[in-house]
């Protein structure tokens, strides 16, 4: 997706062609304010989730057994959330065409993905929503540390 200026504004040309700004915008803010709420308010409702469940207690109630069962739930209502985009013949075409070496990284993203919520959601068992978040939230310190090595783009110095 590419953006262009137009006169009416800005556009996104897609494959579907040009969409202005202005019809995107009535539903992006929306979308974009349900996604911050989602992703802000994740760690403190997994924390009232394990108070509810019986059991073995971690911190505040919350086992590694209630987390990594959190994790499960959490990335399996995700993926039948995204199923409506597999219905796109388009879409799952694209998919399918692509290189198996691009398949592969599509799968490793994948399991390190759900090997992260795996992990993060069961440090809640042993430290507080703030210290877990916090751990979590360096991800672009890393990102800057690794980079040269692993995909050989060094931060600019604006960049620190």
């Amino acid at each position: 997706m590419t953006l262009r200026r137009s006169r009416q504004g800005l556009e996104f040309m897609g494959r579907m062609g040009a969409v202005s700004e202005h019809k995107t915008r009535a539903w992006l803010l929306p979308l974009l304010g349900l996604g911050l709420l989602s992703v802000s308010t994740a760690a403190v409702l997994v924390r009232l989730a394990g108070r509810a469940i019986p059991g073995e207690a971690g911190l505040d109630g919350l086992s590694v057994d209630d987390s990594l069962a959190i994790a499960f739930w959490r990335i399996s209502l995700a993926s039948i959330l995204l199923v409506p985009c597999w219905l796109s013949s388009e879409r799952r075409d694209a998919v399918l065409t692509l290189p198996r070496a691009q398949k592969i990284r599509l799968l490793v993203g994948g399991l390190l993905l759900g090997l992260h919520f795996a992990l993060w959601l069961s440090s809640l068992a042993y430290t507080t929503v703030a210290s877990s978040v916090l751990l979590v939230t360096t991800t672009p310190i890393w990102v800057g540390l690794l980079s040269p090595w692993i995909v050989g783009e060094s931060p600019s110095r604006r960049t620190w």
